[in-house]
């Protein structure tokens, strides 16, 4: 079964968090059923159904009632539920704007600023994001959305983003120090 295009705006979870879902779901079964659309797409549900299949669990399915936009219930269903740090959301973000930006090209703007609100991200973590997907690094992409590296950082190590240092000069403060070593006047009277 095929996931939503904006269910694939979050990374699937892993490791240990993983096998926590398959043997919780295989001693009580799944107890939230899997969101599909219309034509059978997953919306909400892609790890249960992946440890319903690991498990042996027969998965349950409800159908969206298709108001509003798939996007925005995705992030809604999932952002509150997973614990992502500002790095995941920056990532989630950038593919929520790509995905608006080709839906609607004009609306760039809007795209950006409904993607950093809706997840709670500065426009800097955004940009970064979006320099990281851009680079198409599979390695720095996984490390960022694992949540096991920054997105600044994974954005450098690409080239997608310079060195604050690189950008503006440390400010010389030789000026202060020749203020504080002359004789004040009170010291000449």
């Amino acid at each position: 079964m095929a996931a939503h295009p904006a269910a694939d705006l979050f990374p699937l979870i892993e490791g240990r968090e993983f096998v926590e879902l398959v043997e919780d779901i295989r001693k009580f079964g799944l107890r939230t059923p899997i969101l599909v659309d219309a034509e059978g797409l997953v919306l909400d549900g892609r790890n249960r159904l992946r440890a319903c299949r690991k498990a042996g669990v027969e998965p349950r399915f409800e159908t969206w009632n298709g108001r509003g936009s798939a996007a925005d219930l995705v992030v809604s269903m999932n952002l509150h539920r997973r614990h992502l740090s500002e790095s995941q959301r920056a990532m989630v973000a950038a593919k929520l704007k790509e995905t608006m930006d080709l839906e609607s090209p004009s609306a760039n703007l809007h795209s950006t600023e409904h993607s950093t609100a809706l997840l709670n991200v500065s426009r800097r973590s955004l940009f970064h994001a979006r320099k990281l997907l851009g680079r198409g690094d599979k390695k720095l992409i996984r490390a960022v959305e694992s949540g096991t590296l920054a997105v600044s950082a994974a954005a450098e190590r690409a080239g997608g983003g310079a060195r604050r240092s690189a950008r503006r000069p440390p400010v010389r403060c030789d000026a202060l120090l020749v203020m504080w070593t002359l004789p004040s006047r009170q010291a000449e009277a």
